[in-house]
């Protein structure tokens, strides 16, 4: 389950993204010497955090909508706020272990997020960081597309935005994501450790640009 932005908030996002779908050319296709070293020295790092995003499941196996989470602690998880709107709402480890929530609480901002209180989750845990994500930085997205699997994609974090239709805000960023990847994590890696900065909500634009709101 993901969002596809409105045609309203499309039409501006229009506006101001024609540099963030230069940037994905640039980036696939020419690379430089500074993000290659980046991103290989990124990786390793980021595959251990992988960990930290889970599946957000129905309890009743009838039911296939399926969304991301992201483990914060032995008790909490974060989503999107629209994924919790699931029945009989679990998180799903990898491994099969299912794990029912109990309660969720959602964003005292408004944002599309939600905190879910499930008890004896497992480590690791995410961390996050007071410090902004910038222009240009790599960014990963790590969550379950269309339901199939932990899946971790790569780009360029290319700027904020505020929908006009709601005043919120959001990051923008070049990482490929689709339905599914709703309440998947955004990171970036700073001195060789994934830090979250913001949590998956929607897309927009073909090529897709990874539209998540900014934690804390």
């Amino acid at each position: 389950m993901l969002k596809y932005l409105t045609t309203t908030f499309l039409t501006f996002l229009a506006k101001v993204s024609a540099i963030a779908l230069v940037g994905i050319l640039v980036f696939s296709v020419i690379p430089t010497n500074s993000y290659e070293t980046q991103l290989i020295q990124s990786l390793s790092s980021i595959q251990k955090a992988r960990g930290v995003v889970v599946k957000l499941v129905s309890q009743n196996p009838a039911i296939g909508s399926s969304c991301s989470a992201v483990v914060i602690s032995a008790n909490k998880a974060l989503t999107a706020a629209h994924c919790i709107n699931i029945p009989q709402l679990a998180i799903k480890y990898d491994d099969g272990r299912v794990f029912p929530v109990l309660a969720v609480l959602p964003d005292i901002m408004g944002r599309d997020v939600a905190t879910l209180f499930v008890p004896h989750l497992d480590g690791p845990f995410a961390l996050t960081t007071a410090s902004p994500v910038k222009p240009n930085e790599l960014v990963y997205a790590v969550g379950y597309p269309y339901g199939i699997g932990n899946i971790l994609t790569i780009g360029q974090f290319q700027f904020r935005v505020t929908n006009p239709e709601d005043g919120q805000k959001y990051l923008i960023s070049t990482v490929m994501v689709g339905p599914g990847n709703s309440g998947g994590a955004l990171f970036v890696v700073r001195d060789g450790i994934p830090l979250l900065v913001g949590i998956t909500v929607a897309y927009a634009g073909s090529p897709h640009l990874a539209v998540a709101v900014e934690l804390p």
